[in-house]
């Protein structure tokens, strides 16, 4: 297990790296990345290995972090028929009854 200081130490660089990735990103159009990258002495392969951990730490705390929220398919199917009964392209193939529920019909 990794120390605190550790921890902090390598979200810091991912951050700072995460920084130089947007600013290369941001360069000026029509400059290549060899030329950005020589420019803020840097080397190629060392800006595509930054670039691969900065987006695998991405992936890692979107994984960590997911708020999708898991609906029974049944239920899914359910809203959907009655959102497409609620349209007029349907109402001829669907009617309701008094208690509000939806009747399959021609």
């Amino acid at each position: 297990m990794k120390s605190h200081t550790s921890l902090v130490a390598q979200q810091t660089r991912l951050s700072e790296w995460a920084d130089l990735i947007r600013d290369c990103q941001n360069r000026p159009q029509g400059m290549k990345i060899d030329e950005w990258c020589q420019l803020h002495d840097i080397t190629k392969a060392s800006y595509y290995w930054r670039l691969r951990k900065v987006r695998e730490a991405y992936l890692e705390t979107a994984e960590q972090t997911q708020t999708f929220v898991e609906v029974p398919w049944q239920q899914y199917f359910v809203n959907k028929f009655l959102k497409l009964a609620d349209t007029n392209i349907c109402r001829s193939s669907f009617s309701c009854n008094p208690s509000g529920k939806y009747d399959i019909g021609a």
